[in-house]
């Protein structure tokens, strides 16, 4: 066990998964459990020079869910933008509907305020970083993919 599962009592079986950062960010360490997915990322602060670890808790029917719902029926190879992505997610979790205001509110309102903590980062951003970090997508920036892989999440 190392000290970061024992930090973050985890104590089962994990694989442990290194992915060099997305833009603006360092390094990232994925931990995966049998129900949850526990995300490391490593931030350098630029004027101290010292770096913090964010620590994110991500359930693993929400990665499924965008695997199979959104990312999975995609054509292999072919890039496809964030408002698309974002819209089929929106649509198909009814999240509109919960907020009670239209899909293109919701659209416009996704990554903001308190959306991104209650919807982005959970339902979106930290899911995609754990399927690229799979091999299953390649993100292009600003939101877009492109699915890599065909079968089943492993």
């Amino acid at each position: 066990m190392t000290d970061y599962q024992r930090k973050l009592n985890f104590d089962e079986d994990v694989e442990i998964v290194y992915v060099q950062g997305w833009k603006g960010k360092g390094d990232t360490q994925i931990y995966e459990g049998p129900e949850q997915y526990k995300i490391i990322e490593f931030r350098k602060n630029k004027e101290t020079g010292h770096v913090n670890e964010d620590y994110h808790i991500i359930n693993k029917l929400d990665v499924l869910f965008l695997w199979d719902k959104i990312i999975k029926p995609l054509e292999l190879g072919e890039k496809y933008g964030y408002k698309y992505l974002v819209r089929k997610l929106i649509e198909l979790r009814g999240i509109n509907l919960k907020e009670n205001v239209s899909v293109e509110i919701m659209m416009e309102a996704f990554n903001g305020g308190t959306n991104r903590s209650k919807y982005y980062f959970p339902l979106y951003y930290y899911p995609m970083k754990v399927l690229e970090a799979k091999g299953y997508i390649q993100y292009w920036g600003r939101g877009g993919i492109s699915r890599l892989e065909d079968g089943e999440l492993r």
